[in-house]
């Protein structure tokens, strides 16, 4: 989730953990609690670009990180404020940090919660990394809890912006799991024949969905908005494996991009140049009247050996603003 959301979330954790001994400070250290995990992004321009996606989201991302720096920070802040007991430090940190991972598997990037036990990437999908609702749920809360002085009614804001935004988390899973049984259905309706199908939100909303269905050579793509009053029209793109020389799919590169993309991905040729597509980020131009492409690219370079092939990750910021006015219109039914 969006840098906003993990520190709010952090604060509220504080709050919960030493609210009552530490005031508006249990507010400040946990939201920069709920923040640190994402401070491996200033360690990412250390690493190749490719590699640099992996690091992202990396061991900071972990139940393991969590608990070894939890107890880390509490001993350091407990030596310069000892308002709060030990434990209360420790849980305040521990929450604040664990709760960032926890909330990250809900979006679509990946997180590796159970590094270094299991490298697998926990993608649920049913948020979008930035969620406008689930945000506002807690900056509401917590400016009433920054506005009172009585603990009780500040304990009360806060439990009131955790119930609320947990209970909006589920609706997302239903939602999700309501759209990608509409979706199914579409296809068994319109004879598709698929391998895997699921679902998830479009950009900045729960009302939008699109779907993505695993078939035998490639990848049928629709969408449906709560407002839809004609059926999902499915698009297919082909996976093209044979684009790519066969020694180059075992390339280190081109075998990290599979890993991270859970094997959804295809290969696409535009102005003579190759590029490997995350399909699971969907595409730009359903939203655009311009000719546009996967949002998640990568363009491939190569010299007709493994050593000599380069990728560099695709922009396709010229076309995100013109997106958002597409976006409105398909949210508002086809």
């Amino acid at each position: 989730m969006d840098s906003v959301s993990q520190f709010v979330l952090g604060a509220a954790c504080g709050q919960a953990a030493a609210g009552k001994q530490l005031g508006n400070k249990a507010l400040l250290w946990g939201g920069i609690g709920g923040t640190i995990p994402d401070l491996d992004v200033f360690v990412a321009p250390f690493f190749d670009n490719v590699t640099a996606l992996l690091v992202h989201r990396g061991y900071t991302h972990s139940m393991f990180f969590s608990f070894v720096v939890g107890p880390i920070l509490a001993s350091i802040l407990y030596r310069f404020n000892k308002k709060a007991t030990w434990w209360q430090w420790f849980w305040l940190f521990f929450l604040a940090l664990i709760t960032h991972p926890v909330l990250d598997c809900f979006t679509g990037y990946g997180t590796p919660l159970f590094l270094p036990f299991s490298d697998y990437r926990i993608d649920i999908n049913s948020i979008f990394i930035i969620d406008p609702v689930y945000t506002l749920i807690f900056i509401v809360c917590l400016m009433m809890v920054l506005r009172s002085k009585d603990h009780s009614v500040r304990t009360r804001w806060n439990n009131r912006g955790l119930f609320l935004s947990t209970a909006y988390l589920l609706f997302t899973l239903v939602n999700q799991s309501i759209h990608t049984s509409y979706f199914r259905e579409e296809l068994d309706k319109q004879h598709i024949s698929y391998i895997d199908s699921w679902s998830a939100p479009t950009a900045l909303n729960q009302i939008l969905y699109y779907n993505i269905t695993v078939a035998k050579d490639g990848y049928y793509y629709g969408y449906h908005s709560w407002f839809d009053a004609k059926p999902t029209q499915f698009t297919f793109y082909p996976k093209n494996d044979s684009l790519l020389p066969a020694r180059l799919h075992k390339a280190r590169d081109i075998r990290k991009l599979k890993y991270f993309s859970k094997g959804l991905y295809c290969f696409e040729v535009k102005n003579k140049e190759l590029f490997f597509c995350d399909v699971r980020f969907g595409r730009i131009d359903v939203f655009t009247e311009e000719p546009s492409d996967w949002i998640f690219k990568w363009k491939i370079e190569f010299d007709g050996s493994t050593e000599g092939l380069h990728l560099e990750k695709g922009d396709w910021s010229t076309s995100r603003f013109k997106a958002l006015g597409g976006l409105w219109r398909r949210i508002k039914g086809n």
